[in-house]
């Protein structure tokens, strides 16, 4: 079967594929994996014992909670697919975006052999020889990694990360499985506004790779403890890079209180105001200061030490922005509160890398209604993660599809702002970021960036110019060898695929409507056959018809032309 070779290149395993159809079909999605037409690529035994007419299963579960357990049924990979997913509500519904968030990525622990064979492999010694003491149970316990305490030769209390062992090779099968039937989608021209499947299988792959290598996190860490060096109100746990590895990391064990403990932090004499408002001012500064954030801030990655100090955990997903995109996020969030729809809506396309194909006019009518009355009342119930999520939701609604920092970023102040309210419910997010925004902002109209943006446009200008000469004579030297080359995306080729259809259909119709004219000319010169006012009848049958078919090709032609 033409494609079948295409799907199944480079897969290790066909088993997994049945497998994964298997689970789909199990869980009610026999019908995506029919219009996906992934059964093709499955021997015919397999795919006689699938039910692909199989309807959802008659139960309360919705849709997106199905969807969570097939995810969990598939393991490791999957439900990191899951959780990135959850962070992209331009790409998917909020009903399911909210199941996958609930996503638990425990699993039970490896041996204390196997991880001792880790440490082993990592360090070059056992664990009881490359620290002081090492805990055999773990402290906790993930798909990719688990947590073990232990000490340095010194004493010093430490956090071991190692890796589970084989982790690596099962996350590459099924990056490559994946990728595989991304490109299959793609061929077989099943596609969603807006969803490029092998760019979002691509950024998936560089997303879960970055947390298989531990050196990227232990990176990661050391540039925020550069970031907050001096502040009094932020810790960041210390990386002991002489006990660590790609696959064994040692940091410093942090001894402070769960932020979800509000009770004990009570106790403790933590103010817990004090305590939200550190928490978010970390976020914001990290955002629309450092252009580097921690980007998933949810209850089990905070700590609070003594003297309301925030301790953030778990650096494996981090966002980074450049500071033309803070620039255009303090924009479009100032516009929103100053209700500029026109600045706001310029802001959006630009955020969404808009290819100009948007109704910007409908655009700018839901992003109106949109200020007006949800953002509005939004902001003055203090919801800031409701209020950006109803605004993605807009951006959904036009095909418009933000990179996945942006989305990653509005996850951040959604979860931070939703920790925050645990502590104190009058948070107010939408106040505590406004003087970040206006001091960004100043920055960007300040007189010596005016004059660096001014002396960099010049310099761009005269290296135009003098690169200019050589470009064309590289573009027409093209030409003349042929060598010359368009790119073209699938849509584009669908295109023009219909466009060449309709251009061929129009061309025979009037090679058509030519021959009838012409045959029924003819035919008016003869006198035989039956004759209606003089004239034989055949022919003006003939002419009748040209007439018909001339009509429906001009209408044709009008209607392309409305739409």
């Amino acid at each position: 079967m033409v494609g079948l070779a295409g799907l199944t290149h480079g897969i290790r395993n066909v088993k997994r594929l049945a497998e994964i159809v298997r689970v789909l079909v199990r869980h009610g999605f026999g019908e995506v994996v029919s219009r996906l037409h992934l059964h093709d690529a499955l021997p015919a035994s397999v795919v006689g014992g699938l039910n692909l007419l199989r309807k959802s299963p008659k139960t309360p579960a919705s849709r997106g909670e199905r969807l969570r357990a097939v995810l969990v049924e598939l393991g490791t990979t999957y439900v990191k697919l899951g959780q990135v997913l959850s962070t992209r509500p331009d790409l998917i519904p909020p009903d399911i975006c909210a199941d996958l968030e609930k996503l638990q990525d425990r699993v039970p622990p490896v041996s204390d052999t196997e991880a001792a064979q880790v440490v082993l492999e990592e360090l070059g010694a056992p664990p009881n020889e490359a620290f002081g003491s090492f805990g055999d149970s773990p402290v906790a316990s993930a798909s990719i990694s688990q947590v073990h305490r232990a000490t340095l030769k010194n004493g010093t209390a430490v956090a071991v990360k190692i890796q589970r062992p084989g982790i690596a090779a099962v996350v590459e099968a099924d990056i490559e499985l994946l990728t595989s039937i991304a490109a299959w989608i793609v061929r077989r021209g099943v596609s969603t506004p807006g969803f490029d499947p092998p760019g979002s299988v691509k950024e998936f792959s560089r997303s879960i790779r970055r947390e298989l290598d531990f050196t990227h996190e232990a990176r990661m860490v050391e540039r925020f403890a550069r970031n907050f060096s001096g502040a009094e109100t932020v810790h960041v746990p210390k990386v002991y890079t002489d006990v660590s590895t790609s696959r064994v990391m040692t940091m410093e064990w942090i001894a402070g209180t769960p932020v979800r403990d509000a009770e004990k932090l009570r106790e403790q004499g933590h103010d817990l105001g004090r305590v939200a408002r550190h928490g978010l001012d970390v976020v914001l500064k990290q955002i629309f200061e450092h252009g580097l954030f921690h980007a998933d801030p949810h209850p089990g990655n905070i700590f609070i030490l003594p003297e309301d100090v925030i301790c953030l955990l778990d650096y494996g997903m981090v966002g980074q922005i450049t500071p033309d995109d803070s620039e255009r996020i303090a924009t479009l969030l100032l516009s929103i509160m100053s209700k500029d729809v026109e600045r706001a809506t310029s802001v959006v396309l630009e955020l969404a890398e808009a290819d100009g194909r948007t109704d910007r006019k409908a655009l700018q009518r839901d992003l109106h209604e949109f200020i007006e009355f949800d953002a509005e009342q939004i902001m003055k119930g203090m919801a800031f993660g409701e209020a950006m999520n109803r605004l993605v939701g807009t951006l959904r609604e036009h095909e418009l599809v933000l990179p996945a920092r942006h989305t990653l970023l509005i996850k951040a102040l959604a979860t931070i702002e939703q920790v925050g309210r645990g502590l104190d419910p009058s948070l107010d997010i939408a106040a505590q970021m406004r003087p970040y925004v206006e001091r960004l902002l100043k920055r960007r109209y300040s007189a010596r960036r005016v004059v660096s943006d001014v002396s960099r446009a010049m310099r761009d200008m005269l290296a135009l110019g003098r690169s200019l000469p050589g470009d064309v004579r590289e573009l027409v030297a093209s030409f003349r060898s042929g060598g010359f080359k368009i790119a073209l995306r699938p849509e584009d080729i669908h295109r023009l695929t219909d466009a060449h259809e309709r251009s061929s259909n129009r061309v025979t119709f009037g090679m058509i409507i030519g021959s009838l004219i012409i045959g029924s000319s003819t035919l008016m010169q003869l006198s035989s056959g039956p004759n209606f006012l003089g004239l034989p009848v055949i022919g003006l049958v003939g002419y009748l018809l040209a007439a018909v078919l001339g009509l429906a090709m001009v209408f044709s032609m009008w209607r392309s032309r409305r739409l």
